[in-house]
């Protein structure tokens, strides 16, 4: 917490324990989490949700915009349909590369 970020980003429901406690101990940082909602928030944690395939042109579009190799794609885990949707709005911004 002490390189002067103002916000800090986490993703994915799996993070949600983990940006909640850290945002509690730390209320001087703003938190948000993608894919993601509380019913009570904290004065500095969002929460943000989006439809898959927005999600994913919109981390396609941070990527390309922040990207110095000119080549961005998603790394996933699995490939399931959600996973493919999301995947789909990445490719939007650019050429996917399966690994």
């Amino acid at each position: 917490m002490s390189d002067g970020s103002d916000l800090r980003i986490s993703v994915g429901w799996g993070m949600s324990e983990a940006t909640s406690s850290t945002a509690k101990t730390n209320p001087g940082v703003d938190f948000a989490l993608v894919d993601y909602f509380w019913d009570v928030y904290l004065d500095n944690l969002r929460g943000i949700t989006l439809a898959e395939d927005e999600a994913g042109y919109l981390a396609g579009t941070l990527t390309g915009l922040m990207t110095q190799a000119d080549v961005v794609g998603p790394v996933r885990r699995n490939v399931c349909p959600r996973s493919s949707t999301l995947c789909g709005g990445v490719s939007q911004r650019g050429p996917v590369r399966e690994r």
